[in-house]
């Protein structure tokens, strides 16, 4: 009996030794650091080009990595050794950015020039509105959002756009003098909002009449294009609603 016990205390111990070893590691994570600041600029020649600019991952030296990998949409269209690089997409949609050495790659980094959209802005009202709770303009931030402004000087630094007082589009430098922003709005009646694809290099004017349904494209003092859709025109109070697709790539004419 004393055997058999003996032989019991080593065989726990054998297991109480066993079951105190390190857990199994999960799997080494990315080996190759990984780039940062990852830009879009739009490239001037054409204004349906962009450029990719980003930043080189912190490392001890060039040989930690071979280069980087450059898609769009989720498919690879190019490999580089420069933190530059240079597209023309036929659509919108998100860039990515990776840093590779042989077959190990970093975590990605991103960038898109999908437009910020948004829809049932508004109502602005023509000027001859009395009521100063119904604001005449509109304006846009750099990020793409906007908001309606009544027709006050202290407002000239966000105002884009104006109903004024024969209802029609106007640009602000045109309404209250040049101190305004200037904005240029384009109109052609087949334009459909899903159609309206690449922003026109001419035929921009500082008013256009408001047509319910009518699509515009404005291009912006800071350089900035949007197509906007009238989504409804109510005579009876002379104001309008719209959905706008604003995109962020100033100069970039890419709409859709």
């Amino acid at each position: 009996m004393m055997r058999i016990a003996a032989l019991l205390a080593v065989v726990g111990l054998l297991v109480l030794i066993v079951g105190c070893g390190e857990e199994e590691p999960t799997g080494p994570g990315p080996t190759v650091s990984a780039p940062t600041n990852l830009t879009i600029t739009v490239v001037p020649a054409d204004s349906l080009s962009v450029q990719l600019s980003w930043t080189a991952p912190v490392v001890a030296g060039p040989a930690d990595i071979d280069g980087y990998i450059v898609s769009f949409k989720g498919n690879v269209v190019d490999t580089v050794t420069t933190t530059t690089f240079q597209h023309t997409p036929t659509s919108l949609g998100t860039y990515s950015v990776k840093a590779y050495k042989g077959d190990d790659e970093s975590s990605a980094i991103e960038a898109s020039t999908a437009l910020h959209e948004e829809t049932g802005e508004g109502p602005i009202y023509w000027m001859q509105d009395p009521d100063p709770g119904h604001p005449s303009c509109f304006g846009w931030d750099n990020t793409g959002n906007g908001s309606t402004y009544p027709w006050d000087s202290q407002y000239i630094d966000n105002i884009d756009l104006v109903l004024d007082a024969d209802e029609d589009l106007r640009s602000p430098s045109d309404t209250f003098g040049g101190l305004w922003h200037t904005t240029g709005i384009a109109y052609d009646g087949g334009w459909t909002y899903a159609t309206m694809t690449v922003a026109p290099l001419s035929g921009y004017f500082t008013f256009q009449n408001v047509v319910d349904g009518g699509v515009y494209v404005l291009y912006l003092e800071t350089g900035n294009h949007l197509k906007l859709e009238i989504t409804s025109y109510n005579p009876g109070t002379h104001s309008i609603i719209f959905k706008f697709g604003y995109q962020t790539v100033a100069g970039f004419r890419r709409l859709g």
